[in-house]
């Protein structure tokens, strides 16, 4: 008996995409059997973290890489580097920051839930603009001596500042800009735009368009920057007089105590897999996006009667969605809910639910399930 019965869970149909709530995406035997080999073998962590982040940079053109649990782990290590530099005292501190600066500035349509990776580890959120539009002299007027880094986030739309606007005023008040590019990391391009409209951090998903292990994510930044962010995440239960990290020098002021990220732990299969992920993604950036199953489920979908299919391109992860909407006798949330139960158990995309849309992501499907999508639709809306 497999450990699933065991457990007593019901797997679902995942319409969704590479969502957290759902899990995640499918792995590849490639990033399967990296995750395996790693489970066999013992690292010095600090020795596998650099060594991975100086092939992962080479392989993505970016100046440094650090392999995290997550794109919101990066955020939130990126801000503690702004926030306390290399300072041993500092790094101990958090989220205490007692003296120099601690506000993050964000622009207004900028906020979203993920800002608690900024203010978990003592960053304070400062929101400057209107909710549709940001002028430069509101960036401007903001940035005084408090001011430890400037959030932007890729994907938002309105009359805003663009990322280069916003490293040049920044950069002339001398504060660093971190990107969260958790979602919008491919086309790869998309990696070296961002560096040079001047981005000192750039935050992404490992487990989402990369397809490697849904608890990875990767933080890039200048070489000097990523060894800081591994100060504050390591296991430092070393003695000073043994310990060599950063760069071999035996210096007995130097070793910091367990750091603010230190729950933000990467293990080494995550690493390893997320390494094979990207070599596979940048071999065939097309592998698995899931066309054959979104085409059968459009074609069964568009011979049910009060369903209106719309094929629509995702430009965050560069796939091809479908947008469904039904008979206004039928509500979106009533749907989601008769799709969620029974057999099989089918989650959808709720994003537009508020104008009656439910919508399907192929990138978690595997072979059959886009038909079965459209089977388990055609016959809640006979039944309605």
């Amino acid at each position: 008996m497999s450990v699933i019965k065991r457990l007593e869970v019901t797997p679902i149909i995942n319409g969704v995409g590479p969502a957290t709530r759902l899990g995640g995406l499918p792995l590849s035997e490639g990033v399967l059997d990296a995750m395996r080999l790693s489970s066999s073998q013992s690292f010095r962590m600090e020795e596998l973290h650099l060594a991975a982040g100086s092939y992962i940079s080479n392989l993505l053109k970016v100046p440094g890489a650090l392999v995290t649990c997550g794109a919101s782990a990066a955020i939130s290590l990126a801000t503690a580097v702004c926030l306390t530099g290399n300072n041993i005292s500092r790094i101990a501190d958090l989220p205490i920051v007692e003296n120099g600066p601690k506000n993050v500035i964000i622009q207004k349509s900028h906020r979203d839930p993920y800002d608690h990776a900024v203010t978990a580890v003592g960053g304070v959120i400062k929101e400057i603009g209107f909710p549709t539009s940001t002028f430069p002299n509101e960036l401007e007027s903001a940035l005084d001596s408090s001011i430890a880094a400037i959030l932007w986030r890729a994907g938002k739309t309105g009359d805003l500042l663009d990322l280069a606007t916003t490293c040049k005023i920044a950069h002339s008040f001398n504060v660093p800009v971190i990107v969260d590019a958790a979602l919008f990391v491919t086309p790869i391009e998309r990696l070296d735009r961002y560096f040079q409209d001047g981005a000192d951090f750039v935050a992404i998903s490992g487990g989402k368009a990369l397809r490697g292990p849904h608890t990875s994510g990767l933080l890039f930044a200048q070489p000097s920057n990523i060894r800081t962010a591994m100060l504050h995440h390591l296991d430092m239960d070393e003695r000073p007089g043994t310990w060599t990290f950063p760069e071999g020098a035996n210096d007995k002021t130097q070793l910091p105590r367990n750091g603010i990220a230190r729950a933000m732990k990467v293990g080494k299969e995550q690493i390893l897999g997320l390494v094979v992920a990207i070599e596979e993604h940048l071999i065939n950036a097309e592998y698995s996006k899931g066309d054959l199953e979104i085409n059968a489920c459009e074609s069964e979908l568009k011979k049910v009667p009060g369903v209106t299919v719309t094929r629509v391109f995702d430009e965050a992860f560069m796939v091809d969605n479908l947008h469904v909407a039904f008979a206004k006798s039928l509500s979106a949330d009533d749907l989601y809910l008769k799709l969620a139960s029974g057999e099989p158990r089918v989650i959808l995309g709720q994003e537009f639910a508020w104008r009656g849309t439910l919508t399907i992501n192929p990138m978690a499907l595997i072979e059959g399930e886009g038909v079965k999508i459209a089977e388990k639709i055609r016959s809640i809306v006979k039944n309605s």
